[in-house]
């Protein structure tokens, strides 16, 4: 892989990129939650993680709560109703999104808990 560093990272490290070593842009990611752990970081946004975290699971459940309901109706007549499903599949498709929903808080809450890193590395370095 080439050495060849993005404009943020070469203002926010303030180094030149020949002098990035290899290894820097050869990182493996890691996953939200290891890195938090990992530099004893604490989010100021628990309270919405929470409430993102409880509407993704009531999305999901709706989802197969939904799945469940639509083929239960269409199978209720002698043949295959597909206008039955249609109630099961609004719970689907609400249920889906709610788990957008809570995906979308959890990305603006990361997004801020990560503004505010960045923030504050650019003080220490100032």
């Amino acid at each position: 892989m080439s050495n060849q560093g993005s404009p943020i990272k070469k203002f926010l490290l303030g180094i030149d990129e020949n002098d990035l070593p290899d290894e820097v842009d050869e990182v493996k990611p890691q996953s939200n939650l290891t890195q938090q752990k990992s530099l004893g970081y604490q989010s100021s946004y628990s309270s919405a993680r929470t409430i993102a975290d409880v509407l993704s699971v009531i999305g999901w459940l709706t989802v197969v709560i939904g799945v469940f309901s639509a083929l239960a109706l269409a199978s209720q007549g002698s043949s295959f109703d597909v206008f039955a499903m249609l109630p099961g599949l609004g719970l689907v498709i609400s249920g889906l999104f709610m788990v957008v929903a809570a995906q979308v808080t959890r990305a603006i809450v990361d997004n801020a808990d990560h503004t505010r890193e960045i923030l504050s590395l650019l003080r220490e370095k100032a």
